[in-house]
């Protein structure tokens, strides 16, 4: 009995010998993280494919012409994306990125859907808890699908960046910059929680042309938006220098469906 139970524990620990020499070779080295990026592609089925990795997943990497093309229409697209994870926080459920540097970003969202009456639910938390440190992305493209036409362009931004947190139920955006072609360079700030049917808006800032702020519910199917509003220093058109509205400033209130 004696030899047997050394046997089993000498087995045990060579498996988890071998197992953290896995783990260590897929972590810290570059061969690893093309052998598990590899993998990743496998186990997608087809809906994720990257044409080259560089670097190891301890440090920053770089994964080129990464293409995700899901079953509802998704398509996410980069020329270029430079990572760097904070790998030790996975195991509590949180994925945390240092710093993401993205290239040639294009983004289709699918066509829209007509939901039944009532039926539109947004998602209250997401499998991980997600942290974002740095985000930078040179040429932004966010497109809407439409069903038996071209796709229609949403954002168009030569640089955009985020800093920003969603925790549970709640979301912070500490910052989002875009440039766009209307109305320039545009900052914002947010913090509010996700509920199935609205989105509780503790605060929201947007500076560019003018500032607006937000705070209220913004309600999506049967709940009602109900969001107060103040601007100031606004023009029209924006991003315009002969623009007959200037420095207009007030408040209001934004009710309905």
């Amino acid at each position: 009995m004696r030899t047997l139970l050394r046997r089993t524990a000498l087995a045990a620990a060579i498996l988890l010998i071998v197992a953290a020499a896995a783990a260590w070779l897929a972590v810290a080295t570059a061969p690893g993280l093309r052998w598990t990026v590899g993998l990743a592609q496998r186990l997608a089925g087809g809906t994720l494919t990257v044409g080259a990795v560089q670097g190891r997943a301890l440090d920053a990497f770089v994964l080129e012409r990464l293409r995700y093309a899901g079953s509802d229409g998704t398509v996410v697209e980069a020329r270029r994306l430079v990572l760097r994870i904070r790998l030790d926080e996975l195991p509590q459920h949180r994925l945390h990125i240092e710093m993401a540097r993205a290239e040639g970003l294009r983004v289709r969202l699918p066509p829209a859907a007509v939901p039944a009456t009532g039926s539109v639910r947004l998602p209250t938390a997401l499998p991980l808890d997600l942290l974002v440190d740095s985000l930078g992305v040179d040429g932004l493209k966010l497109v809407q699908g439409v069903r038996g036409g071209a796709d229609e362009p949403v954002i168009a931004s030569d640089r955009a960046g985020l800093a920003g947190r969603w925790i549970g139920d709640r979301i912070e955006i500490a910052r989002l910059d875009l440039a766009l072609a209307g109305t320039g360079a545009l900052t914002a700030t947010a913090r509010g929680r996700m509920r199935a049917d609205r989105i509780e808006v503790a605060a929201l800032k947007i500076a560019g042309p003018g500032e607006v702020q937000a705070s209220g519910t913004y309600g999506v199917g049967a709940v009602p938006t109900d969001l107060r509003l103040q601007w100031s220093r606004l023009q029209w058109p924006l991003n315009r220098p002969d623009a007959w509205l200037s420095g207009a400033t007030g408040q209001g209130r934004l009710r309905g469906r």
